[in-house]
């Protein structure tokens, strides 16, 4: 058969071929398309590009045709594949927001102790200063005795104010400490349901795992994360639940990374840690030795239970002491802001997934001026 009538044999256009090369890494597959051939008729044969696609190809739109395994110069695998189809691309890489999303359960990024005690001392400081207020207010200022001096009432004006300016502050101390962070994932229910429908689950939450990946497509489609974060804040008041609030990641704002924030409240835990001269992986280090160092007197006192109540009661009265210390200056504290209300969140003795890198990733970090973010550079060898 003569080239013209085997091209005129062709049909008018035949399926493409793709010769890619795959990478295969920790989280993702990406493909590097390196020629597309088509032929059509006739006899015209064209190179559509010699380009490059996205980092993340998707997979699904490459078929795997006999493919032929080799070893790279580097020692990469690399493999042969054809296209048989120009579906519509789906992403194959997820993010780090939609491996969250994939989860069947809403992820912890932050975590807070309870601060029982903490708020125990802002709510019983706050409380005596304004019973102070009050009983001064009226014996001393409202309805002075009429044979003091003129003026008495006038200073105890003053220091009525003084003491109930320092009441709301210490009150106000305990209210929206952060006490949880999670990432909910857009296609599943939220915690936000009435208290009526706790028992019956969602609609949403018994959606396939292709729904979800239906749902988190969407939203990738729309520029929005396929997660939002479910914010837990303490109330004003005592004894009475928890606030939640479901907002999207670019709504928290930190002042500055959560590692660096971690790093000074370790600062602020161990003050002859940021007097020392040492390097950062010096501090780091020590920071792990003082953890072993804590791990290691709680075996001490499982094996010796006569003298462990001494113990116990020396660190109690620590404890009680520093609680009230952050009471009045509310060291390891960093105000963070969500949808234009300010938060307390604890960076001292509070917990983050993989250390606050995680919750770096999806916040919006904005750094503020009057904010120490600078440390100790690592010594040169």
């Amino acid at each position: 058969m003569s080239p013209t009538a085997w091209a005129t044999a062709l049909p008018r256009s035949i399926p493409i071929f793709t010769i890619a090369t795959r990478c295969s890494t920790q989280n993702h597959l990406s493909t590097r398309v390196l020629m597309t051939l088509r032929v059509a008729r006739p006899q015209v044969i064209r190179f559509i590009g010699n380009s490059t696609a996205a980092k993340r190809a998707p997979l699904s739109s490459v078929v795997a045709s006999s493919p032929k395994s080799s070893r790279s110069p580097s020692g990469a695998s690399t493999s042969t594949t054809t296209t048989l189809s120009s579906a519509r691309p789906t992403r194959e890489s997820l993010s780090f927001a939609e491996r969250l999303a994939r989860l069947k359960e809403p992820a912890v990024l932050y975590r807070a102790p309870p601060h029982r005690f903490y708020r125990f001392s802002c709510y019983s400081s706050g409380l005596f200063c304004i019973m102070y207020v009050g009983y001064h207010y009226t014996t001393s200022v409202l309805y002075a005795p009429p044979d003091v001096t003129w003026w008495l009432p006038h200073a105890f004006a003053v220091i009525v104010a003084v003491m109930g300016v320092l009441g709301a502050y210490f009150i106000t101390g305990a209210w929206r400490l952060v006490r949880v962070i999670r990432a909910v994932p857009r296609a599943s229910g939220s915690a936000l349901a009435p208290a009526g429908a706790a028992t019956k689950p969602a609609p949403q939450m018994r959606r396939t795992a292709a729904q979800r990946a239906a749902a988190a497509a969407d939203a990738a489609a729309t520029h929005q994360l396929p997660i939002r974060l479910e914010v837990t804040a303490t109330r004003l008041l005592p004894f009475f639940p928890p606030k939640v609030t479901l907002l999207e990641p670019a709504d928290l704002v930190l002042p500055a990374q959560y590692v660096i924030l971690r790093h000074m409240g370790e600062h602020v835990k161990n003050p002859d840690l940021a007097k020392s001269k040492l390097g950062v992986r010096e501090q780091l280090q020590a920071i792990k030795d003082a953890k072993a160092r804590a791990v290691a007197e709680a075996e001490y006192d499982k094996r010796n239970l006569l003298t462990s109540p001494f113990r116990h009661m020396a660190r109690a009265f620590g404890t009680m002491f520093r609680t009230l210390h952050r009471s009045l200056t509310r060291a390891g504290f960093v105000n963070v802001e969500a949808q234009g209300m300010k938060y307390k969140l604890d960076v001292m003795e509070s917990w983050a997934l993989e250390d606050g890198r995680a919750l770096d990733r999806l916040v919006r970090v904005q750094e503020r001026s009057n904010l120490i973010t600078s440390f100790p550079q690592e010594r040169k060898a």
